[in-house]
């Protein structure tokens, strides 16, 4: 260790011993100007003095960066982060720098780890649920498919279709899902961001669900101050937020359908689509009279995974869409937000600001 300290103080060293030759030169041409010389004595002897209080200063400046540099060597001999970043008492500003860098560096890679850490488990856990969600729809297919077997009539055979259509649209869903979950982690790279009619968009979206409006006795409406509505977004992103909360405002109105039905009420529930021109860009607001979501919910239907009491009355809900969306939205530079009212419904709002959402885009 003391080699390595006394080879790193070479280039010092070699100075040192320039700058003393240089006075002793300087001493000895003035003194053969008066016709007298140091000697080769004194000059050696000078050398040899200059030489031990050399050695005495590295020696004496080695043994207060002793420790530090072991703490260095060991953690160079026994890898562990802990032990790199707790190198003990630094003496020179050198050492500080280093030891202050190496700190922010470790601070850096434990954030980044535990984002990463994070960011697995969110996968572990969406494939575990994702799992559990696609095993109910194929085991229901299977049993429709032994049920078909012993099918006699023609009516019998409808109603096993149409249960067989309502599972695939499940297992889509729940296969659309993961699709975008994982392309949301490259986002950057299936992102094409330009000019966007909002108001075909929201009729395509709504048309494709025209088979669950009809089944569940909804009623989509739309309405625009204007015939066009242009908005910077990427298309498929946007288009995918919109589905989710379109098939959110369907999936609880239909319960609420239900519980009216239960009542011995014939009732037909609507689901409003109101795309406003604002001030400051475009407000988009998806507006259901489902079930609502209770007050202690609210805060947290962005979470992943999270379903809340909602949630829990249909087998339909993995707690992920709306914290897709909502995630979507951000990397978009969009916001969106929502209100609620037990038993009188739920309104989602989604504004592209016309300041932001370009350079929100490009995020």
């Amino acid at each position: 260790m003391f080699r390595s300290y006394l080879r790193d103080r070479l280039a010092f060293a070699g100075l040192y011993y320039f700058h003393l030759f240089l006075i002793v030169l300087v001493v000895e041409l003035a003194m053969r100007q008066q016709d007298r010389s140091l000697g080769m004595g004194n000059i050696l002897y000078l050398f040899l003095l200059s030489t031990f209080f050399l050695l005495l200063f590295c020696t004496v400046d080695y043994l207060r960066q002793r420790p530090f540099r072991k703490r260095v060597e060991e953690a160079f001999q026994q890898p562990a982060l802990d032990l790199a970043v707790h190198l003990g008492r630094p003496i020179t500003r050198e050492q500080i720098v280093f030891q202050n860098l190496l700190e922010r560096h470790y601070q850096l890679y434990k954030a980044e780890l535990s984002r990463l850490q994070e960011r697995q488990q969110l996968h572990l856990d969406l494939m575990n649920q994702w799992a559990h969600y696609m095993k109910t729809p194929v085991s229901v297919l299977y049993l429709l498919v032994q049920q078909a077997q012993h099918a006699h009539s023609q009516e019998m055979y409808r109603e096993l279709f149409d249960n067989v259509e309502k599972e695939y649209e499940r297992l889509a869903r729940g296969l659309e899902m993961m699709l975008h979950l994982a392309r949301l982690e490259k986002f950057s790279w299936d992102l094409l961001p330009r000019r966007v009619e909002l108001l075909g968009l929201l009729r395509s979206v709504i048309n494709e669900e025209r088979t669950l409006w009809i089944r569940h006795r909804l009623y989509p409406r739309l309405i625009a101050e204007q015939d066009e509505v242009f908005v910077e977004t990427d298309p498929k992103w946007i288009r995918f937020v919109f589905q989710q909360l379109i098939h959110n405002a369907i999936k609880y109105s239909r319960l609420a359908v239900e519980q009216d039905d239960m009542a011995g009420e014939m009732a037909r529930k609507t689901v409003t689509i109101a795309v406003r021109q604002m001030p400051d860009g475009v407000e988009v607001q998806v507006t259901d009279e489902g079930i609502g979501i209770p007050e202690q919910d609210l805060g947290r239907i962005f979470e992943p995974f999270f379903t809340g009491e909602n949630g829990r009355l249909t087998r339909q809900s993995t707690g992920m869409g709306l914290y897709l969306a909502k995630q979507v939205c951000r990397r978009l530079g969009h916001d969106i937000t929502v209100q609620s009212e037990v038993g009188r419904g739920t309104t989602f709002t989604v504004r592209f600001s016309s300041t932001t959402l370009h350079q929100g885009a490009l995020r």
